[in-house]
């Protein structure tokens, strides 16, 4: 089975796996959080990119000129496996916009 490539040098041609990008992400993230939202921003690091696992994706980065967007693979897995909450819906928030930036989740005179 070949490695499932996250990241791929353009200059050497190194790549890094989705695992280890995942977990040295979640690392970092955590890092920067209060103790109160560790563990969710550590989740948030693991399921940011886990759409590079797509095949399409990583026929992208492997050279083959097509689009393969990733981001919102990861939003609608913390959607599945977290509790409906406050805490879900940021998670889901932020892993949806990790390269985007964050949408305009607009407001009350929106609705």
């Amino acid at each position: 089975m070949p490695q499932m490539i996250a990241h791929k040098r353009s200059d050497t041609g190194e790549t890094q796996s989705i695992r280890t990008h995942s977990e040295q992400t979640a690392t970092l993230a955590a890092g920067f959080a209060i103790d109160e939202l560790k563990e969710i921003v550590s989740a948030c690091g693991i399921l940011h990119d886990v759409g590079k696992y797509q095949p399409s994706f990583q026929r992208r980065i492997r050279g083959e000129s097509i689009q393969a967007p990733h981001a919102l693979c990861g939003a609608k897995a913390a959607k599945a496996h977290y509790p409906k909450g406050p805490a879900c819906r940021m998670m889901e928030y932020v892993v949806a916009g990790h390269h985007a930036g964050l949408p305009d989740y607009g407001g009350k005179a929106d609705a």
